[in-house]
């Protein structure tokens, strides 16, 4: 219902007239006779408007409508029943009649309402208190007189005339008169977001283009088969099947569901029907899986293997399973290595093992020492290396003898080392029993050698931890190598930790560790490479501390050296290194 500003003052003369029927009997004769109706002033006053709308305006209004003409409430779907309430349906998001299945005793009972710390006086209403949060009886505010009154209406600057309405206004963010547009002379192109520069063709609709709408063409899907990636021409379905990607065609096509194992077109549990613990198995004649019993189970022990005896020869701690080309077969074995037999008045500084390599580092200062290899053959390993090295300056011999018919340097029983820091290397040919030489190194006299060598990163008594993971620990410092021909480097591990490879980096420098070598004047060793860096990477999974690293023997070609280790993993890893320069 709309009314202008003179209906609404016509209604409000009419009910104010007939305000003064009821409170005034003779006025109400004097209206109703066929007499000249008195002039009546009509009192604009704020009190007489307010007391107009709540006692006649309101009411009228009321009267006039039904609950069911609200928008949200719907009574005419389902008529109500006597007793019913409103009852809010959120699928419909509407209010529609149902019973109420409990009457809260009286709205104060309400958690949220307070009508007992002040009671409710004749015509309050329940406002919310934001202080208490809750609601609490109040006086109603003042009604205004007239719209213009509204702090967001504006009937002033441009005063309404007939037939307009309010209409919002951005600029002055406020309501202000508008005459209503005409709808024969408006178009759709004319909305803010609608583009209609392509004209529209028979059939078309407005499509949503991401920011406005424009005419486009609707494709309807009239079949399955008209989506792009179904195809139900090639290959017609049949009753029963479903749609299943194809992966060739990428596409859907039509094709049988498996709904048992025995739907699969080489499974037949149709002719014999499978039974507790029964397996499927291949029958070659039907070229199909058929029930069956299985057949053997696995190995259960370590002998169980064909190629595995451990029965002829039982093992013993600490052995390994070696592979023997005389059986085809792995058998129990030694596993390569292991110390050599040596005079027990004799200094072994070090004894160690590294893969298939022992290296000996043999003090003979209290007299000879005889060393025996052990058999090629008890080895049951390939490519077994020892090295010997002489570490004093005495002239007592080291001797390195064969074991048993086994043959040495081409036929040879006996090997000797006189000189200090004399080596001589030996490997197994495991298709014989020779032991092969691979060097044999005389210095010959030392001058200005160091006899004993120099701790560089820790001592075999405080070893140096790599607390690091990947990262290098140097000496401290470099070694002065200026008048030496040849340097030797020896690292040793004492506590493997968790790593599993060692890097050993020695690096050359002209001074101090600043400026790299060789340059130009400064090379000392004729005709040697330009080398800055050397570095060896070492697999130390399988070896258990503590254990010597293969010594790096290298000649000087520059004043400094300097030595680093590091380790790939953990933080626990020990080791000490030493250095013996040769003139």
């Amino acid at each position: 219902m709309t009314l202008s500003v003179s209906d609404l003052e016509l209604l409000l003369r009419t009910l104010y007239q007939s305000k003064l029927r009821s409170k005034n009997p003779l006025m109400a004769n004097m209206m109703d006779a066929s007499l000249p109706s008195p002039t009546l002033d009509f009192d604009y006053s704020i009190e007489s408007m307010s007391e107009a709308v709540s006692e006649a305006i309101i009411p009228y209004f009321l009267s006039a409508l039904g609950i069911d003409d609200l928008t949200d409430v719907d009574t005419s779907t389902v008529a109500p029943l006597a007793g019913q309430g409103l009852i809010w349906n959120s699928s419909f998001s509407h209010w529609e009649p149902g019973s109420i299945s409990a009457i809260t005793a009286g709205i104060d009972d309400l958690t949220d309402v307070d009508t007992s710390t002040v009671a409710p006086t004749d015509a309050q209403v329940l406002t919310w208190s934001a202080a208490d949060s809750e609601w609490v009886p109040a006086d109603l505010p003042l009604v205004v007189a007239a719209i213009g009154d509204l702090t967001d209406v504006d009937t002033t600057t441009v005063a309404p005339t007939d037939g307009q309405h309010l209409s919002w206004s951005s600029a002055g963010s406020e309501w202000v008169p508008q005459s209503p547009l005409d709808p024969t002379s408006i178009n759709i192109g004319d909305l803010a977001d609608v583009d209609m520069s392509v004209a529209p063709t028979l059939g078309q609709v407005l499509t949503w283009g991401g920011a406005t709408w424009a005419p486009g063409t609707v494709s309807l899907v009239a079949s399955i088969d008209d989506l792009t990636d179904v195809d139900t021409t090639t290959v017609a379905p049949t009753d029963g099947q479903a749609l299943l990607w194809s992966t060739s065609g990428s596409e859907w096509i039509p094709g049988t569901v498996v709904a048992g194992i025995g739907d699969l077109s080489d499974v037949d549990t149709t002719t014999t029907a499978p039974t507790d613990g029964q397996v499927l198995t291949w029958n070659a004649s039907g070229s199909e899986w058929i029930p069956g019993a299985p057949g053997g189970g696995g190995a259960t022990t370590l002998d169980d293997l064909t190629d595995v005896d451990t029965s002829t020869v039982a093992p013993v701690d600490g052995q390994a399973l070696v592979w023997s080309a005389a059986g085809s077969e792995w058998i129990p074995g030694d596993v390569c290595g292991g110390a050599l037999p040596v005079e027990s008045a004799v200094d072994v500084v070090v004894a160690n093992t590294i893969g298939g390599s022992n290296l000996f580092l043999l003090d003979a200062t209290s007299g000879d020492v005889d060393l025996q290899l052990p058999s090629i053959a008890a080895l049951l390993c390939d490519y077994a290396v020892v090295w010997l090295q002489k570490a004093d300056t005495s002239s007592n011999v080291v001797t390195m003898t064969r074991d048993g018919s086994d043959t040495l340097k081409d036929g040879t029983a006996v090997l000797t080392l006189v000189s200090q820091h004399e080596i001589i290397g030996v490997q197994a040919n495991p298709a014989g029993s020779d032991w092969v030489l691979l060097s044999h190194t005389d210095p010959g006299a030392m001058v200005r050698s160091d006899e004993a060598g120099s701790d560089i990163i820790g001592s075999s008594g405080s070893p140096t931890t790599l607390t690091s993971a990947d990262t290098y620990v140097a000496q401290s410092g470099v070694t002065d190598v200026r008048d030496y021909s040849r340097a030797v480097w020896y690292v040793t591990c004492t506590n493997k930790g968790t790593a599993t490879k060692l890097t050993v980096t020695l690096e050359w420098f002209e001074d101090a560790g600043t400026n790299n070598a060789p340059q130009g004047a400064e090379l000392i060793t004729a005709g040697a490479a330009v080398l800055d860096v050397y570095e060896a990477g070492y697999d130390i999974s399988g070896l258990a501390a503590p254990f010597n690293l293969p010594p790096i023997a290298l000649d000087v070609i520059g004043p400094n050296a300097r030595l680093s280790v590091k380790a790939d993993i953990g933080s626990t890893t020990e080791v000490y290194a030493r250095v013996w320069r040769k003139a």
